[in-house]
Order: C-alpha cells, then structure tokens, then sequence
C-alpha cells in the first residue's frame, strides 16, 4: 500500500473559469464528468489564463473536488481530445505515473470498497464537502508490480462490474413484468 501522491506525477485543483473564446482552453466542469462512461463534451465553456500544469493530458483522472458530487466516487479518464482542456475549481486531477500505475486501475481502486471508504473518510468541509488534492494524495492505493499485472486485474474488476450490471437488469425486467 502506497500513498498516492508517492505513484503520481501531480494532483491538483481545477483553475477558476475566467471567460475567455474559442481560442483559449475548454473548462470541463463536475458536470461533464460521467465515470465508466468517460466525459461528456457538450455544455462546456471556454476559460482564459490556465497554467501549462493544469493542461489536461491523456491519461489524466478527473473526479469532483468540492461539492455534493464527491460522494458519487465519480472518476472519468481524460483521452486524447482535440483542443486544450483543463477542469474548473470543484474538480480535481490525479495525473498518474504511467510507468508506475495505469489510470485504468486507479479508477477502478478507487471504485473498490476500500476505496471508497478511504475517499468518504477523508471529506472535510462544513455545509459544503471538500477533499482537496492534498487530501486526495494521501488515499492509500495497493499498487501491483507491474502494469501488466494491473491490466488483468482491471479486466477482472470490469468483467465483475459486467455481470453484476447484467445481473440487475434481469432482476429489473423481472420486476417490471410482475406488476404488469
């Protein structure tokens, strides 16, 4: 088990939107972010003055910050886009170590009970939730050897989400033809 900010190349907060045009980068918002479903691209804005740092990169975790939504445990992997993107203030970035450990896992720990658990223990905050990239870092993360190890294990973990999804669908059309 490792921090972790110890298998990261960053992890940080999203830039506060300041209206800008089509030239400058496209803000992704706590909104746009739809987990296994990666990232939706419509409603989106345009914001100036982003740090080269907050460009998002492939690769790149994205995952609500602040807000009511952090308690969903929602974790999107920015692809390659056309256009430069970056997140605004209520969404953080876990930007990986790719030699280290694959975005694929990382979403997929986080989604793990322990995962959640560590993430929902560590919300702050008063009447609005917080976590923090500082926080965020210290989440502990069982990190395998190798990628290649963290690549079964994610096929594992997805075949699993599969069938339970499967699963409850049947249930669900079960249901829906017994109170027909």
């Amino acid at each position: 088990m490792l921090p972790l900010d110890s298998v990261c190349e960053d992890i940080f907060q999203g830039v506060t939107i300041k209206p800008g045009n089509s030239e400058n980068p496209i803000a992704l918002k706590v909104k746009n972010i739809k987990g296994d479903e990666g990232i939706d691209y419509s409603d989106i804005e345009h914001t100036a003055e982003v740090p080269e740092r907050k460009l998002l990169r492939p690769g790149d975790l994205i995952s609500p910050f602040i807000g009511e939504a952090i308690r969903q445990i929602n974790f999107a992997i920015f692809g390659a886009a056309e256009g430069k993107f970056t997140v605004d203030g209520n969404t953080g970035v876990i930007r990986p170590n790719r030699d280290r450990i694959s975005s694929e896992y990382l979403q997929n720990w986080f989604q793990s009970s322990f995962g959640r658990s560590q993430i929902l223990r560590l919300i702050g905050g008063g009447g609005v939730p917080f976590l923090g990239a500082s926080n965020v870092g210290k989440l502990l993360v069982a990190v395998p050897p190798d990628t290649k190890t963290q690549g079964q294990l994610v096929a594992a973990m997805d075949a699993a989400r599969a069938e339970r999804r499967a699963k409850l669908a049947e249930a669900d059309a079960l249901l829906a033809g017994e109170w027909r």
